[in-house]
Order: structure tokens, then sequence, then C-alpha cells
């Protein structure tokens, strides 16, 4: 019998999986101009003087005024004499997320906050580079959107979130997306661009303890096991609105103790009944030091 092949280690994977991305990225970078040759930026501006005029202020100009053009839009020889527009490459809707992020890959690519970027979640979504970044400089009555309302172009869902009674202060401008999302890296912990709880202890350094009873929820699974990021309608961010019920979803079983009988007018036994009082809904009015504790396994007090 043949013994099961082996997965490939991770090195050897990790190896495979840059190769494949080196290739796509070259791959991407020379579509459509098969036979081309360069021209350079003067025979650009033949025709098109009016975008070189407003290009030559820019970074991207700067670093290769010659072949500024070309180095995004590929060898333009064939579409100078053809005048033919499917000759170049275009960034515009009708051109494929991974061929528009390709040419920006080639080049941004070699630093590390971008060269992860074919992983993320929206390289993935099929969101191009120029779908949030303005290459071109944009005429006085079209500025680009920054954030937060670039984000709020396609996550409304979070900005309606950031109207809620309890929130970040991202509509105040105390904060941004980005300081808390890395958008150009691969998912980690649901988008957050630091790992589990860390982002958030980077501002809410207070619970970061070390802790001689560490709460497992947040130790383990991270803030947001009990808390909602954007905004929430319950105090403290918390995803429900008692923290008895919250903290229910862990821990089903109570003490006993904490279940209360109360005698009510009638004849037994239907006048007595069983009910948790106010109190025993509010977990946190005993085990007030429930982010983790130098006192008391139970987080009391």
């Amino acid at each position: 019998m043949k013994r099961p092949r082996r997965p490939l280690p991770l090195t050897r994977g990790g190896l495979v999986l840059v190769v494949l991305l080196a290739a796509t990225a070259l791959a991407s970078v020379s579509v459509a101009q098969d036979g081309a040759e360069r021209v350079g930026s003067d025979t650009c501006e033949g025709c098109h003087d009016d975008v070189v005029a407003s290009f030559e202020d820019s970074v991207h100009w700067n670093t290769d005024p010659e072949g500024s053009c070309e180095n995004c839009h590929g060898a333009g020889s064939a579409h100078a004499e053809e005048m033919d527009p499917s000759m170049i490459r275009l960034f515009v809707a009708d051109t494929p997320a991974e061929t528009r992020s390709g040419a920006c890959v080639s080049c941004h690519g070699r630093n590390a906050e971008h060269a992860n970027f074919r992983r993320s979640d929206h390289a993935l979504g099929s969101v191009a580079c120029n779908d949030c970044h303005r290459i071109h400089p944009a005429a006085e009555d079209d500025k680009p959107k920054v954030t937060p309302d670039l984000c709020y172009t396609c996550h409304a869902d979070v900005q309606a979130q950031f109207s809620l009674n309890e929130r970040h202060p991202v509509r105040q401008g105390g904060m941004d997306c980005v300081d808390c999302h890395d958008v150009h890296r691969a998912t980690r912990r649901a988008r957050l661009g630091g790992f589990k709880r860390e982002l958030c202890l980077s501002c809410h350094n207070e619970y970061r303890g070390p802790w001689v009873f560490e709460h497992e929820a947040s130790a383990v699974v991270g803030c947001l096991s009990c808390h909602t990021p954007h905004g929430s309608p319950n105090r403290h961010l918390l995803t429900y609105q008692r923290a008895g019920d919250l903290c229910l979803q862990c821990h089903p079983e109570q003490p006993f103790f904490h279940d209360v009988t109360e005698t009510v007018p009638g004849d037994p036994p239907a006048n007595t009944r069983q009910f948790r009082a106010t109190g025993f809904n509010d977990c946190t009015r005993c085990h007030s030091e429930i982010h983790g504790s130098n006192n008391d396994a139970l987080f009391l007090n």
C-alpha cells in the first residue's frame, strides 16, 4: 500500500505561493500589449496633453518622467499607431480588478504593507486599487473621497452603526477606519490589523493586565466576544442589552443562590414563583473586575 502523500511544509508552500503571486503580477502587467514597444511620455502628450500636464506634479511622474505613463498603462506603440483604446491598459470599471491592481502591485508589492494585497478581502472581493485611490489629479469639482467617507461607499451598514448611541468617535473625527483596519493585508481577526485584543489594547491599555486571574473570554477569544466595535444601542458597546444575558452565553449554569423565590397573593402552589431578581441580571454588580483581577478568581471587587 502506498504511503499517503504528506502536505507541503509551510516553508515550501509559502515559497510556491510567492512564486505564483509573482508570476501573476508579471502576467497582469503585460496584458493586451504583446509585441508593442515603449514610446515614452512625450508621445502620449501628443494626444493627452491635458492629462500629462496635470500629472507632472505627481509622485508617480517624478519617479520616472519619461516612462511614467507606460509604467502603468503598458507599452504604447500599438495604441499610438492604431488609436485603439483596447490596445492599452485602461483603469476603468470594465477592466478586471486583478488587471488594474496588477499594475500597482508590480511596484508597490515590493514593500511589506502591500505585499499581501492579493490575499486581502478587498482584492478577493474584486476591489481594485484605483477604486479607492485616485492616481491622476482630480478636477476641483471632483475631489476624491477620504476615509471614513470613502469606506462608507461600500460599507453603509457600518456607517449606520456609527449613528447608534454608543459608538467609537469616528463621526466626531476622533479616530479613523484605518486606525483599526489594515485594508491592504490578508484577513486577521475579522479584518482587524492587530491580533485578537492587542489592537483594542493599544488604546484601552488599562485592560491589558497581566492579571493573576484572567477572564478567558478576553484572553482567548478577544474583546469581540463581548463588545461590538463600531456601534451599539447597549452601554459599553456590549452585544447584549443586559450584562446577565451576555454572561449566560458562556455561563448558562448559575449557583443556586442566584435564584430568588417570591411569594405572591393566591393559593399554593400558584402563589410561589421563581425569578431572577434585577440584581442577578447584572453580573457586574458583584463581578466588577470582569476584564481580569489580581485578587479574586471570580472577579469580585
